[in-house]
Formats: structure tokens, C-alpha cells, sequence
């Protein structure tokens, strides 16, 4: 079995032919298809902290190192947690995570 025919497995069934060219083609030249359409500024100027939002200079710690570096980081906390029209009892955290 082809790794074509393996990936085949595990994709929607439901596609159209046309769809399913242009996912097979997507895939075939991927990573280097990654570009600025994958990501978008579009909310780059409302202040509300987005779930998945990427966040620049967030400081990060490897352990065991303990060296405290800024890094590209990406939101996990959820959105309704941290919009600040919420009520809550305790200050809002954050969760975010290293983008590697």
C-alpha cells in the first residue's frame, strides 16, 4: 500500500472530485505551501485575547534549564475567560504554550 493510499484512509469521504484534487495537491506540497494565508491579522487590533491567538515575546522557561527567554507563543486559556467584560471572582490568568 502506497502512503497516497494510507493517507486516503483516514480523509473525508465526502469530497468532491475537484476537492479532493486540491487537498491531495495541498498536501504534496506541504510544508513549503505555508504562507501568510494560513494565518491572518484581521483581529490585530481589538483588544480581546483569543483561544489559539499567537502571542509575540511571551516569556518561556525549558526545564531543566532555567533560562527565561521571550518566544512566539500560542493562547490556550479559553476566550471567555480572559475578555475582561466578563465577571469573575479572581483575576484572569493565562495559559499559553511555546510555538516550536
Amino acid at each position: 500500500m502506497s502512503l497516497l493510499d494510507e493517507i486516503k484512509i483516514y480523509l473525508p469521504k465526502f469530497l468532491s472530485a475537484e476537492s479532493d484534487k486540491e487537498l491531495f495537491e495541498g498536501l504534496r506540497r506541504f510544508p513549503d505551501n505555508i504562507d501568510s494565508t494560513l494565518y491572518t491579522n484581521y483581529l490585530e487590533d481589538t483588544p480581546v485575547i483569543y483561544q489559539g491567538d499567537g502571542l509575540k515575546d511571551m516569556l518561556v522557561v525549558n526545564l531543566p534549564d532555567n533560562t527565561i527567554k521571550a518566544t512566539p507563543s500560542m493562547v490556550l486559556s479559553n476566550t471567555c475567560d480572559l475578555h475582561l467584560k466578563n465577571f469573575r471572582f479572581f483575576q484572569s490568568q493565562i495559559v499559553y504554550a511555546p510555538i516550536i
